[in-house]
């Protein structure tokens, strides 16, 4: 697929926010890695908003890091019904039958073993499938800002879309993942031209609710 515009005001953005916020952290520096993660999460959730906004979906984003009552798996972002309250606010927690689509971001990808592989995902999974079985329709997302590619291999990619699949219907097949860019060169983020579809495509689709 074509280089999506989407994802290279995304990628300026982010560039931004590093420039403000990141890069001139000099202590601590361990802990860089999760202010990184906190940025990439909040910048796709103020992203998806605009795309609620712009196609007028009776949905919302909840904040980074909450909960689904009766499970104590953390999620990144939660897209709700539009209607929807967190029953609890600090950290949120919402209720099943509120929750459309489960999101896993991260900032510089995934690692997969490929000796002793394991599916990154398996707590979430295991949770969208308890919920599916009770008959809450709940998808799950992969929003990567850059994972680990070369120019002949999105094996990571790949895998992660396979892990899913294993977890979602049949309707939901391959739809698991979305990809910005590369990690490599360091620091560039050259756009990732594999995503089968644009971001814009890819979040009306997490916003469909098949409940």
């Amino acid at each position: 697929m074509k280089k999506d515009k989407k994802q290279e005001l995304f990628i300026q953005d982010y560039k931004i926010l590093l420039r403000k916020y990141y890069n001139d952290i000099n202590v601590n520096k361990r802990n860089k890695g999760k202010l990184k993660g906190a940025l990439v999460a909040n910048l796709i959730k103020k992203y998806i908003e605009q795309i609620i906004i712009d196609y007028k979906l009776p949905y919302k984003v909840s904040g980074n890091n909450v909960y689904i009552y009766g499970y104590a798996v953390e999620c990144d972002l939660l897209i709700l019904k539009q209607d929807s309250k967190a029953i609890f606010e600090a950290p949120e927690i919402y209720r099943a039958e509120d929750v459309i689509t489960i999101i896993e971001s991260k900032a510089t990808g995934i690692f997969i073993d490929k000796k002793k592989p394991k599916n990154p995902f398996l707590n979430e999974l295991c949770m969208v499938k308890q919920l599916n079985d009770k008959g809450v329709g709940v998808k799950f997302a992969y929003i990567s800002l850059a994972e680990q590619i070369s120019g002949i291999s999105s094996r990571l990619l790949d895998e992660a879309n396979r892990y899913i699949n294993e977890y979602s219907n049949e309707k939901n097949q391959n739809k698991g993942v979305y990809c910005f860019s590369k990690t490599y060169p360091e620091d560039e983020y050259p756009l990732y031209e594999g995503n089968p579809y644009s971001f814009d495509e890819y979040i009306k689709y997490l916003c469909d609710d098949f409940s």
